[in-house]
């Protein structure tokens, strides 16, 4: 045993994790929101990205906006481009003329595009301070903390304090998080809601307790309003749930083996069922429309010549004009602009599948890769800091696996989660669809970053001329 970890083992009782929280939250929350507040823009309107995350980001912004604002006055969830309310801070700001294409925009109407509650989140902020961009900004730093909170104390439970200070210090440095915890976009809820899940799942894999299980499927539930994708990582969650709770005195095909399943499904369909039921009364799938449109380009020949990225082009065919504005040579506007793009979508998808059977598998396996590359598909730079993170949660899986199986299996099947969500649908090639599971992967480079510092140590001593 090395010194390294005689001391780690010395200082890591429960009292001195708990005196490290606070630190480590104000530590996260201050690294997400003061640069911003230094450089002026805290309170400033969501803006076109000039960084790698990907020049469609603005567009999502623009949406989330346009629905909380509707929210807040009552009109249900639509949006209004016409509204002077919403059209006010980007005017005010567009002396440069960035906010031009967001301006042009016209017409009104309900949407099932967006899942509800971001947007929810966003009304909330703008009936308690106003039309403000600065407090959902300031919440999005307050969920990489507790983000991060989560994830410290998670590994020291486990491990100790000193792989639980690194694993803050990988989310803290994290710059995709940083970078979206100043934009206004579900990340930051959605790394915080998938690292509660991870959360819920040790404990249901640990305790088989029914109220585990309920917890765990109330998360998933919630994080299904963030992020309609979630519904997707249902199919992992419930096996993982399934095998791993099992035990030697339980019979793989007895009540007892099927219960804490059952309890994750059960709480699960009770928060999400009402927002799928509103979507079935307005005349389309209960999921939404966002998921349907866009899989004409996810399963086409195209994406299968790009290897599985979605490429920018398809933004003209799929939105001739913005979702929700008035129609323009034909197009349908509003819901039903949405809905008949989905239902095209979706036949053509069907189509392409049904012609190109065998190429099916080899495009799921471009969009997992694309999905953990470590460049970005559109410049083919390499980023160091992506590698050392995967790299580094590589060898932390493995010494999780060797001494605590069971747990180490339930947080890897939340990776596998999300990369079968990508498989299924599509990936960005800007590494977007990975950053909810960051926190996940900080956690297991903290542990692989210690086992190389602990093995580091013990070479060194070992090699060490005697005295």
């Amino acid at each position: 045993m090395t010194r390294f970890t005689d001391f780690n083992r010395q200082i890591s009782s429960r009292s001195t994790i708990h005196v490290c929280i606070p630190f480590v939250f104000f530590a996260a929350f201050s690294a997400s929101t003061i640069p911003a507040a230094l450089l002026g823009k805290l309170n400033a309107p969501p803006e076109l990205s000039a960084s790698r995350l990907g020049q469609d980001l603005a567009s999502d912004s623009y949406n989330y906006d346009a629905v909380g604002l509707q929210l807040s006055k009552g009109n249900g969830f639509s949006v209004n481009w016409d509204d002077p309310d919403y059209r006010a801070p980007y005017l005010q700001n567009n002396q440069d003329g960035r906010y031009g294409e967001l301006l042009s925009r016209h017409g009104e109407g309900l949407t099932a595009y967006r899942s509800p509650l971001y947007p929810v989140l966003l009304a909330i902020t703008y009936d308690l301070f106003g039309r403000k961009f600065w407090p959902i900004r300031v919440l999005n730093g307050f969920l990489i903390a507790l983000s991060c909170v989560f994830a410290f104390s998670m590994i020291s439970s486990r491990f100790g304090i000193i792989p639980g200070l690194l694993s803050a210090g990988w989310v803290i440095t994290d710059v995709r998080l940083l970078t979206y915890s100043r934009m206004m976009m579900t990340e930051p809820l959605a790394a915080f809601q998938t690292t509660l899940i991870c959360w819920a799942l040790l404990w249901t894999v640990e305790t088989r307790s029914w109220k585990a299980s309920v917890t765990l499927g109330i998360v998933t539930g919630v994080a299904f309003l963030t992020r309609g994708v979630v519904v997707l990582w249902m199919p992992i969650i419930l096996t993982a749930v399934y095998f791993l709770s099992l035990r030697p005195n339980i019979a793989w095909l007895g009540i007892s083996a099927f219960s804490l399943p059952a309890f994750v499904l059960a709480s699960f369909l009770a928060v999400s069922t009402p927002w799928m039921f509103r979507n079935y009364l307005l005349g389309f799938e209960p999921l939404g429309t966002n998921g349907p449109i866009g899989l004409a380009a996810a399963y086409s020949d195209t994406a299968l010549q790009s290897h599985g990225v979605f490429g920018q082009t398809w933004y003209a065919r799929m939105f001739p004009v913005p979702l929700g504005s008035r129609p323009s040579q034909g197009v349908p506007s509003g819901l039903e602009q949405e809905i008949v793009l989905a239902r095209d979508d979706q036949q053509m998808a069907r189509k392409w599948i049904a012609e190109n059977l065998a190429k099916v598998p080899l495009l799921m396996f471009y969009k997992v890769r694309s999905l953990w590359r470590i460049n970005d598909a559109g410049t083919g730079i390499y980023y160091p800091a992506d590698a050392m993170l995967l790299v580094f949660s590589v060898l932390g899986s493995l010494k999780f696996l060797l001494a605590r199986p069971r747990e180490a299996l339930a947080l890897l099947a939340v990776l596998a989660a999300c990369s079968m969500a990508v498989a299924v649908t599509w990936d960005q090639g800007n590494g977007r669809f990975l950053v909810p599971v960051h926190p996940i992967l900080a956690m297991l480079s903290a542990l692989g970053l210690w086992v190389v510092i602990t093995a580091t140590e013990g070479v060194i001593e070992r090699i060490k001329p005697n005295k």
